[in-house]
C-alpha cells in the first residue's frame, strides 16, 4: 500500500490538468502537494525500510549477525520508482537470506535464429539476453525468478534515443546458452541490490539494452568481468550489444579452456516458472 503521501502526489498531479475546476489553483495545489511530499513526509522515499522491511541473517563463518538489504531508489521519477518497487517485491519470494541455502545466477541468451547464431535479426525479432536467479533451501526445492531488461515502447526505441525501460518476465523462455556461478547468501544480496538500482535505467537500443544490463549485474559478483564485442545491426543502424555477442563470446570461453568453461552450457534450454506471481504491467502516471 501507498504512503499517503504518496497517494497525495498523484492526486495533486491529477488536480492541476487543463479542463479541470482547480485549473487556475493549480500552482498552488502543486506547492502544497510537493511541500507535503519532500518536506513532511512522514514515509520517506529514502527509506526503504518503511515500504520493503527486510532483514536478512547470515554470514560466511556463522549465523551470527543480521545484514539487511539496502535497495537504491530513484525518487525523482515516479514511474521508475514503481517499477522498482515491483521488482522489490518479486524478490520477497527469497526470504531471508541465511547461509544454509545454495544460490546462483544465470546468464542466459536466446538467440533469434537457432540454426545461426550469428545473426543478429530473424523473422523481425532480436533474441534476448537475461538473469535468473534461483535460492536452493534445501535439495529439490528452488526459488527462482527470471529477468531482463525490455524497451517501454519497441517502436520508440528504433528513434535511437534513450526511453523508458521496463523489467520482463522471462519465465519459461527458451534459449540457448547460459553461464552459471554459484554465489554465497552475501553475493545473492548484493545482486538483488544491484537489479533494483539498475531497473531504473533508461533502455538505448544501441547503448544501453538487454545484453547491457545482464552483463553489468552478472559481473557484480564474478571474479572474471565478462564483456561482449558489438554487433552491426542490419538496414544501416549500426553496431550495438546483442545476444548473437553474448552467445559468441560464451562460446569462446567453453571451446578454449577458460576457468568459466565447465559453468557453461549449449543447449536447448529453458528458464524455470517464477516462484512469485509477477505484478500486472506497469501503468504510466
Amino acid at each position: 500500500m501507498e504512503p499517503p503521501s504518496f497517494r497525495l502526489y498523484y492526486f495533486t498531479r491529477g488536480l492541476f490538468k487543463k479542463g479541470s475546476k482547480y485549473e487556475r489553483g493549480r500552482y498552488v495545489v502543486f506547492l502544497i502537494g510537493w511541500f507535503f511530499f519532500f518536506i513532511i513526509n512522514p514515509f520517506p522515499l529514502t527509506a526503504v525500510g518503511q515500504f520493503f522491511p527486510v532483514s536478512f541473517f547470515f554470514s560466511p563463518e556463522s549465523n551470527t549477525h543480521t545484514v539487511s538489504l539496502v535497495y537504491q531508489l530513484d525518487t525523482k521519477h515516479a514511474y521508475n520508482l514503481r517499477k522498482q518497487e515491483q521488482l522489490i517485491s518479486r524478490f520477497q519470494c527469497f526470504g531471508e537470506l541465511d547461509a544454509n541455502a545454495q544460490y546462483e545466477v544465470l546468464l542466459c541468451a536466446d538467440v533469434p535464429d537457432n540454426d545461426n547464431p550469428s545473426r543478429v535479426i530473424y523473422y523481425g525479432q532480436p533474441g534476448h539476453v537475461f538473469l535468473v536467479l534461483n535460492k536452493i533451501p534445501f535439495p529439490g526445492d528452488t526459488i527462482s525468478q527470471s529477468f531482463g531488461l525490455y524497451p517501454l515502447h519497441m517502436f520508440w526505441s528504433l528513434s535511437f534515443h534513450k526511453i523508458r525501460s521496463k523489467i520482463g518476465n522471462n519465465e519459461k523462455r527458451e534459449y540457448d546458452i547460459r553461464l552459471s556461478k554459484s554465489l554465497s547468501a552475501w553475493e545473492f544480496a548484493r545482486l538483488l541490490e544491484q537489479a533494483v538500482q539498475l531497473s531504473a535505467h533508461k533502455y538505448h537500443i544501441k547503448k544501453y539494452n538487454c545484453m547491457q544490463f545482464a552483463l553489468d549485474l552478472f559481473n557484480t559478483v564474478s571474479d572474471i568481468q565478462l564483456s561482449a564485442n558489438t554487433v552491426r545491426f542490419p538496414f544501416l543502424v549500426g553496431k550495438g550489444g546483442s545476444p548473437c555477442a553474448v552467445y559468441e563470446k560464451l562460446k569462446d570461453l567453453k571451446t578454449t579452456g577458460s576457468p568459466l568453461a565447465e559453468s557453461i552450457r549449449i543447449d536447448s534450454l529453458q528458464s524455470p516458472a517464477n516462484s512469485c506471481p509477477v505484478n500486472s504491467p506497469l501503468t504510466i502516471h
